[in-house]
């Protein structure tokens, strides 16, 4: 919901732009809303995959559709059983870097990632970003949460040309 928004601000100001991908129809609105303070802040909608122009299903959840993925629930169906999906959608997917090509987007060094189990699936759509970045944040998982979740291992193993400066695992 674009939370992050005011941070970002706050360490970039208006010099610096940002730009935020969004899958979720019904979020797109309220992040819409959410960014508007911030003209330097850019929202997109996409649903971010491996490759372009692929029909993918996107399942949403209830929850303020926050959960929502392209992957189904794993071990989140039993860790937050009040959490379900309550709509599918059939969405055209995105790779980073059409997006960055189509919207002359230049000068990006950093990556933040939260796509409820579908990071690995975004970084196959990135390469041509990856060679030019210099920071990547991601969500990443321990256990099977959505059914196919790129795991830490595998994260490490796609991001090898990167430095893990950092790990903090919630609980």
């Amino acid at each position: 919901m674009a939370e992050e928004a005011p941070d970002y601000d706050q360490a970039f100001g208006s010099d610096v732009p940002v730009w935020w991908v969004e899958g979720n129809p019904a979020v797109f609105a309220k992040i819409t809303a959410a960014l508007s303070p911030y003209p330097n802040q850019h929202l997109i909608r996409a649903l971010l995959a491996d490759v372009d122009g692929d029909r993918r299903e996107f399942h949403v959840s209830n929850n303020d559709g926050m959960p929502s993925s392209l992957l189904h629930f794993g071990t989140h169906a039993t860790m937050h059983p009040e959490t379900v999906f309550v709509e599918h959608l059939t969405l055209c997917t995105r790779t980073v870097d059409s997006l960055v090509a189509e919207h002359q987007i230049t000068g990006v060094n950093l990556l933040v990632m939260d796509l409820q189990g579908a990071e690995g699936l975004c970084l196959a759509g990135a390469t041509e970003l990856l060679a030019s970045l210099d920071f990547v944040m991601s969500e990443v998982n321990e256990s099977e949460v959505y059914v196919g979740a790129v795991m830490v291992d595998e994260l490490d193993r796609i991001l090898s040309d990167f430095e893990r400066t950092a790990t903090l695992w919630g609980r």
